[in-house]
């Protein structure tokens, strides 16, 4: 559920194309087939980001995703946008129930 007193600097489709694009850009070897993303509040009623990434095939750079976070935090708050994004990965093959991405 989303807090009425959360600013949603990015419109939906533009955060979802955000980061995509991060996404692609910092894991550049892995096949991404979508990200879900969805904006809700965390435990202190601080905005975050709930990014799915879904893949298929290639593992993933362990490296590059410990620091996924960092950069597209850096990327959120340079477009004005003050939610903390938390990555979740998930196979193509256990996505299928998942819903899609509000663009």
């Amino acid at each position: 559920m989303v807090a009425t007193s959360m600013k949603n600097i990015i419109n939906e489709a533009d955060l979802r194309k955000l980061v995509l694009d991060v996404v692609r850009q910092r894991l550049p070897h892995a096949q991404i087939r979508d990200v879900l993303v969805s904006r809700d509040t965390d435990f202190d009623g601080d905005p975050i980001i709930t990014i799915k990434v879904v893949i298929e095939g290639a593992r993933l750079d362990a490296e590059k995703t410990s620091t996924l976070t960092r950069h597209m935090r850096n990327t959120l708050h340079s477009a004005g946008d003050e939610a903390f994004p938390l990555f979740s990965f998930i196979a193509k093959s256990e996505a299928g129930s998942l819903a899609p991405a509000r663009a």
